[in-house]
């Protein structure tokens, strides 16, 4: 019995896990890696997690929070203890506190509750989280926190640490902490959270650099935009993005705004990609809620599923348009469809207005990475470059280059997203049967992000860090900043216990690649 065992077993009211099927189960996320845990721990009440990391850290033994597994980058597997997130038994909305708050409502539920679950609660009171991503049905809020999640509502409604009043958390060395009171949080890191902060306000070349990464969508690295918009910095924010790296979410609340009853689409289609693109200035400028661009492999995808589309364009735009009651949802249509009308580059511009084609269209929308996965075995969606955001101005260039570059590499590849935010999802269908399929995927790793960072991107728009994009921070952010980025991490995990690598690893992009069914690659390194 290995030492971690022997204390789970001593100490801890939860279970500890090292059998094989256990670990296989839990060394996979829905990224392109498997690493193997030493053992998976569910906790169970109040002290499990405490002791559990405060044993860890002593032991310098890796920890990696868990909760839905729907990570893409490669945040939910590590090589030390898994610890799972409890999950919130279905019924149990007892769980969950209300408070109002003038206009907007404050709910307080478990990390454990999922996406889905909350917004119902929400809902039913004529509330909602705008921050509403894709994996809603498998994702948990704490981890969407963790993540820096947001949706293709993010356009006009921002990312969850919007909406994030405070968290309860556990620090690497076992402290619980609620970032709605103050002093909960060890002096020492308060202090040297101050220095942090004072040090960036001191050189207006980063806090410009930090304004300008937080004036448009990314989840890329920690949100230092929190240590530098107000005279204290503000913890809860600091907390959103971080990936299980500043310690283990217990319990968000969440400042929610009230429901908007009207929305309709307009769905323009193009002759071409770049069209669509160049389109995008003009819609932007008609005020949507969401804007999604789909080329037409995706749109024959959602045609699959019940949704009409035109089915003649190279791409397509579906704006949406968020008011006060369906009627004026409508009417900002029509104004939206006057003003596009002079666009020669359009081949149509029609309303969706039912709300049960609404409701098709965008539940088909969210399962699109889920339908590309699961296309076959000779075609496999690896992700890799899902997740990028680019300046919207270079947006059209960006899709052009791109396409040359999975062209040279004979790839297929779908591209959709949330157009007026630049954050495209590029979802090349790789040879699974490819004898050199991981020099493939290293090379539109390596050119893609390389784009990307050319032209002022981001790694990632909403999918939050991991090991596949973890490689690329330091070339995004900048030596300085990713230093300062260090810094914060080791005032609160000084031994780098907690998902370290999730957010600074900087070895083999390929180290633990998992080769999709059929492929001749060997697995790991």
């Amino acid at each position: 019995m290995g030492s971690i065992e022997r204390f789970c077993g001593e100490r801890l009211r939860g279970s500890c896990d090292t059998d094989d099927k256990t670990l296989r189960r839990h060394s996979t996320d829905m990224s392109i890696y498997a690493i193997t845990p030493l053992a998976v721990v569910r906790p169970e009440g109040r002290d499990d997690v405490p002791r559990l990391l405060r044993f860890c850290s002593d032991e310098r033994i890796a920890v990696t929070p868990r909760a839905g597994a729907s990570n893409t980058g490669g945040a939910a597997i590590g090589s030390g203890v898994v610890l799972v997130q409890p999950d919130v038994p279905t019924g149990a909305e007892e769980s969950a506190r209300f408070e109002s708050h003038g206009d907007r409502l404050l709910i307080e539920v478990p990390a454990g509750m999922r996406h889905d679950r909350v917004q119902r609660l929400l809902n039913d009171r004529g509330y909602h989280l705008p921050s509403d991503p894709s994996s809603g049905p498998l994702s948990y809020i704490g981890a969407n926190v963790a993540t820096k999640a947001s949706g293709a509502h993010a356009l006009g409604d921002g990312a969850i640490d919007r909406y994030l009043h405070s968290v309860v958390a556990v620090l690497p060395d076992g402290r619980r902490i609620d970032t709605a009171v103050p002093d909960s949080l060890p002096a020492p890191i308060a202090d040297g959270l101050l220095r942090i902060a004072d040090g960036l306000r001191a050189r207006s070349d980063l806090c410009e650099r930090i304004r300008a990464v937080a004036s448009r969508k990314s989840a890329s690295g920690y949100n230092l935009a929190a240590l530098v918009d107000a005279p204290d910095p503000d913890l809860a924010r600091l907390f959103a993005g971080s990936v299980g790296t500043l310690g283990v979410i217990e319990t968000v609340r969440l400042l929610c705004p009230r429901q908007e009853s009207g929305s309709a689409l307009l769905v323009i289609a193009f002759a071409s990609e770049e069209a669509a693109c160049d389109a995008l200035p003009a819609v932007r400028d008609t005020d949507p809620a969401a804007c999604e661009i789909l080329d037409s492999f995706c749109t024959s995808i959602l045609n699959g599923q019940g949704v009409d589309l035109p089915r003649e364009a190279a791409a397509l735009l579906v704006v949406e348009y968020a008011a006060v009651d369906p009627d004026a949802a409508r009417d900002a249509v029509e104004r939206a469809r006057e003003r596009l009308a002079g666009s020669a580059t359009a081949l149509s511009a029609e309303p969706m207005v039912a709300p049960d084609a609404q409701a098709r269209f965008w539940k088909a929308r969210k399962s699109m990475m889920l339908r590309l996965r699961g296309l076959g075995r000779e075609r496999a969606a690896l992700s890799v470059v899902n997740d990028v955001g680019v300046p919207v101005e270079r947006l059209s260039a960006f899709w052009r280059e791109a396409r040359s570059i999975f062209d040279r590499l004979d790839i297929p590849a779908p591209i959709y997203g949330h157009a007026a935010d630049g954050n495209l999802h590029l979802r090349p269908l790789f040879d699974a049967t490819d004898p050199d399929l991981r020099q493939t995927v290293r090379a539109v790793a390596d050119r893609i992000y390389g784009l990307v960072l050319s032209i002022g991107g981001t790694i990632t728009g909403e999918h939050g860090m991991g090991r596949l994009r973890s490689p690329f921070l330091r070339r995004e952010w900048g030596d300085e900043l990713h230093s300062v980025m260090l810094q914060l991490n080791r005032l609160f995990d000084p031994h780098e216990i907690m998902n370290h690598d999730a957010m600074f690893y900087e070895g083999d992009l390929l180290a633990y690649f998992n080769p999709p069914s059929g492929s001749s690659e060997p697995s790991g390194p």
